[in-house]
Protein backbone atom coordinates (compact mmCIF):
# COMPACT_ATOMS: atom_id res chain seq x y z
CA UNK A 1 0.00 0.00 0.00
CA UNK A 2 1.39 3.44 -1.04
CA UNK A 3 0.64 6.68 1.55
CA UNK A 4 -0.86 8.05 -0.99
CA UNK A 5 -3.97 5.74 -0.70
CA UNK A 6 -4.50 6.00 2.81
CA UNK A 7 -4.49 9.38 4.95
CA UNK A 8 -1.95 9.99 7.61
CA UNK A 9 -3.16 11.65 11.14
CA UNK A 10 -0.66 14.10 12.54
CA UNK A 11 0.57 11.15 15.09
CA UNK A 12 2.21 9.50 11.77
CA UNK A 13 -0.93 6.57 12.05
CA UNK A 14 -2.19 5.39 8.78
CA UNK A 15 -5.47 4.74 8.70
CA UNK A 16 -6.66 0.73 8.20
CA UNK A 17 -7.58 0.33 4.49
CA UNK A 18 -10.78 0.72 3.41
CA UNK A 19 -11.55 -2.41 3.15
CA UNK A 20 -11.86 -2.93 6.81
CA UNK A 21 -14.04 -0.10 7.47
CA UNK A 22 -17.83 0.27 6.80
CA UNK A 23 -20.19 2.72 6.84
CA UNK A 24 -22.03 2.87 9.77
CA UNK A 25 -25.40 4.92 10.66
CA UNK A 26 -24.16 8.07 11.62
CA UNK A 27 -22.31 8.06 8.30
CA UNK A 28 -18.96 7.58 9.76
CA UNK A 29 -16.44 4.97 9.22
CA UNK A 30 -16.74 2.22 11.60
CA UNK A 31 -14.70 -1.64 11.93
CA UNK A 32 -16.09 -3.63 9.81
CA UNK A 33 -16.92 -6.38 13.00
CA UNK A 34 -18.83 -4.27 14.78
CA UNK A 35 -21.53 -3.41 11.91
CA UNK A 36 -21.65 -6.69 11.17
CA UNK A 37 -22.62 -7.38 14.85
CA UNK A 38 -25.13 -4.58 14.90
CA UNK A 39 -26.69 -6.15 11.34
CA UNK A 40 -26.97 -9.48 13.08
CA UNK A 41 -29.34 -7.91 15.79
CA UNK A 42 -32.06 -6.67 13.05
CA UNK A 43 -33.35 -8.77 10.42
CA UNK A 44 -31.51 -8.20 7.59
CA UNK A 45 -32.10 -6.16 4.51
CA UNK A 46 -31.84 -8.19 1.22
CA UNK A 47 -33.82 -7.56 -2.40
CA UNK A 48 -36.49 -10.44 -1.91
CA UNK A 49 -37.95 -7.86 1.32
CA UNK A 50 -37.50 -4.55 -0.50
CA UNK A 51 -41.06 -3.03 -1.22
CA UNK A 52 -40.18 -1.99 -4.58
CA UNK A 53 -37.63 -3.98 -6.27
CA UNK A 54 -34.46 -2.20 -7.72
CA UNK A 55 -34.38 -1.75 -11.63
CA UNK A 56 -31.45 -2.58 -14.01
CA UNK A 57 -31.55 0.64 -15.48
CA UNK A 58 -32.14 2.77 -12.17
CA UNK A 59 -29.00 5.07 -11.61
CA UNK A 60 -26.84 3.42 -8.70
CA UNK A 61 -29.16 0.36 -7.95
CA UNK A 62 -26.40 -2.46 -8.51
CA UNK A 63 -25.63 -2.36 -5.05
CA UNK A 64 -28.00 -2.53 -2.08
CA UNK A 65 -27.40 -0.55 1.13
CA UNK A 66 -29.58 -1.69 3.82
CA UNK A 67 -28.17 1.52 6.14
CA UNK A 68 -29.91 4.12 3.35
CA UNK A 69 -33.30 1.70 3.59
CA UNK A 70 -33.81 1.25 7.28
CA UNK A 71 -35.72 4.27 7.30
CA UNK A 72 -38.50 2.40 5.12
CA UNK A 73 -39.10 0.21 7.79
CA UNK A 74 -42.20 -0.70 9.68
CA UNK A 75 -42.41 1.48 13.14
CA UNK A 76 -42.20 -0.85 16.13
CA UNK A 77 -46.07 -0.88 17.62
CA UNK A 78 -46.64 1.40 20.33
CA UNK A 79 -45.80 0.46 24.11
CA UNK A 80 -48.86 -0.89 25.67
CA UNK A 81 -50.40 0.42 29.22
CA UNK A 82 -48.47 -1.01 32.53
CA UNK A 83 -44.92 -0.64 31.03
CA UNK A 84 -42.29 -0.10 33.69
CA UNK A 85 -40.03 2.42 31.35
CA UNK A 86 -40.47 6.47 31.79
CA UNK A 87 -41.48 8.23 28.50
CA UNK A 88 -41.19 11.70 28.07
CA UNK A 89 -44.67 13.95 27.56
CA UNK A 90 -45.67 13.87 23.90
CA UNK A 91 -47.09 16.71 22.19
CA UNK A 92 -48.99 17.41 18.77
CA UNK A 93 -48.76 20.96 16.97
CA UNK A 94 -51.51 22.43 18.68
CA UNK A 95 -50.13 21.71 22.39
CA UNK A 96 -52.57 18.75 23.45
CA UNK A 97 -50.51 16.06 25.18
CA UNK A 98 -50.61 12.80 23.69
CA UNK A 99 -51.07 9.72 25.48
CA UNK A 100 -48.41 6.89 25.26
CA UNK A 101 -50.83 4.28 24.56
CA UNK A 102 -52.91 6.43 21.28
CA UNK A 103 -51.90 5.31 17.40
CA UNK A 104 -52.52 7.86 15.45
CA UNK A 105 -52.00 7.50 11.95
CA UNK A 106 -48.83 8.81 10.21
CA UNK A 107 -50.32 10.75 7.96
CA UNK A 108 -50.82 13.65 10.83
CA UNK A 109 -46.79 14.29 10.44
CA UNK A 110 -45.91 13.51 14.00
CA UNK A 111 -44.23 10.71 13.23
CA UNK A 112 -40.61 11.20 12.77
CA UNK A 113 -37.24 9.85 13.66
CA UNK A 114 -36.71 10.66 16.59
CA UNK A 115 -35.63 8.91 20.49
CA UNK A 116 -39.20 7.07 19.76
CA UNK A 117 -40.28 7.03 16.03
CA UNK A 118 -43.54 4.21 17.33
CA UNK A 119 -44.93 7.15 19.38
CA UNK A 120 -46.46 10.01 17.57
CA UNK A 121 -46.08 13.66 18.47
CA UNK A 122 -42.60 15.62 19.83
CA UNK A 123 -41.60 15.67 23.01
CA UNK A 124 -40.21 19.28 24.96
CA UNK A 125 -36.42 17.70 23.70
CA UNK A 126 -36.55 17.39 20.54
CA UNK A 127 -39.33 20.74 20.04
CA UNK A 128 -36.00 22.46 21.46
CA UNK A 129 -33.77 21.10 19.23
CA UNK A 130 -36.27 22.03 15.87
CA UNK A 131 -36.19 25.69 17.32
CA UNK A 132 -32.69 25.76 16.91
CA UNK A 133 -32.77 24.66 12.77
CA UNK A 134 -31.88 26.62 10.21
CA UNK A 135 -34.70 26.10 8.49
CA UNK A 136 -37.22 28.32 9.08
CA UNK A 137 -40.25 26.16 8.86
CA UNK A 138 -39.21 23.44 11.24
CA UNK A 139 -38.02 26.51 13.74
CA UNK A 140 -41.31 28.17 13.46
CA UNK A 141 -43.00 25.27 13.69
CA UNK A 142 -40.95 24.04 16.88
CA UNK A 143 -41.77 27.75 18.43
CA UNK A 144 -45.59 27.60 17.73
CA UNK A 145 -46.06 24.33 19.06
CA UNK A 146 -44.23 25.19 21.95
CA UNK A 147 -46.08 28.84 22.71
CA UNK A 148 -49.46 26.49 22.37
CA UNK A 149 -48.16 23.98 25.34
CA UNK A 150 -46.86 27.19 27.33
CA UNK A 151 -50.45 28.83 26.61
CA UNK A 152 -52.32 25.60 27.88
CA UNK A 153 -50.07 25.01 30.81
CA UNK A 154 -50.73 28.31 31.85
CA UNK A 155 -54.81 27.60 30.87
CA UNK A 156 -53.91 24.55 33.33
CA UNK A 157 -54.57 22.12 30.89
CA UNK A 158 -52.03 19.66 31.75
CA UNK A 159 -52.84 19.31 35.96
CA UNK A 160 -54.38 15.86 37.01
Amino acid sequence: DSPSKHTTEKSGKRDPPPENLTTGSSGAAVPSQEVEMEEEEKAAVTVKNLPVKPQREWVHMDKLEPDKLEWMRDLPSPRKKGTKKAMQARFDFVGTLIPPTEDLPTHLGLHHHGEEPERAGYSLQELFLLARSQFIQQRSLALSTLANILSKARAGAYLS
